[in-house]
């Protein structure tokens, strides 16, 4: 498929260009980032540019990954992070969603603005130029509590702990899943969490 480019009145979406090459490099050396995300280790130059130019492209024609730039609308040219909606499947009506955002955009809702939006695309009908999706769920580290703040704020339902479900450098951890369905009234959610799960929660951590 074609990339889309979507957004509201504060975040724009588009795919990562060669222009977002520096920023990509600048921001995947972020130690934060790099706990809670598959980046390769280090992420050179060599590597942006091949992401941009080669698999960026590669994924968007499949489908089946669709990788999104997080920008202010005000300053289209500075990328701020990715949001990525992956294990597309259409036939199914599910995905999987997926973000990290740099230390300049932390604090400020781009990441709450930005997966709500990807959750508009993915639910809307196909007819209307959406992918008519049914179901988007998350998985990230129990540690990555800054993630975990956004999936409550856009409105998916924690659904449970995933024990020893990831592997983060070497590292197993357990994971928590959350979800959300076409039909579900997209407000705000205070999680209840299991309890062994709870003395890791409280950890920094930045948007998965």
């Amino acid at each position: 498929m074609e990339p889309v480019t979507l957004g509201d009145d504060e975040v724009l979406l588009s795919r990562p260009v060669e222009d977002d090459i520096a920023a990509l490099v600048e921001h995947c050396a972020d130690p934060e980032i790099v706990a809670f995300t598959t980046v390769p280790v280090p992420y050179d130059r060599d590597y942006a540019t091949r992401y941009v130019q080669e698999l960026v492209p590669q994924r968007w024609a499949s489908g089946k990954k669709l990788v999104w730039g997080i920008r202010r609308r005000q300053l289209p040219g500075r990328l701020l992070g990715v949001i990525n909606l992956f294990d597309v499947d259409t036939g199914r009506g599910t995905a999987e969603v997926g973000y990290w955002l740099a230390k300049e955009g932390r604090g400020k809702g781009i990441a709450t603005r930005a997966v709500s939006i990807v959750l508009d695309y993915a639910f809307l009908a196909e007819s209307a130029g959406g992918l008519g999706l049914f179901r988007v769920q998350w998985t990230a580290a129990v540690e990555n509590a800054a993630s975990r703040r956004v999936a409550e704020h856009v409105g998916l339902r924690y659904e449970g702990l995933l024990r020893g479900a990831l592997v983060l450098r070497g590292r197993r951890t357990d994971a928590l899943r959350a979800a959300v369905l076409a039909s579900d009234e997209r407000v705000p959610q205070e999680w209840v969490i299991a309890d062994e799960a709870l003395h890791t929660l409280s950890l920094p951590g930045p948007y998965n």
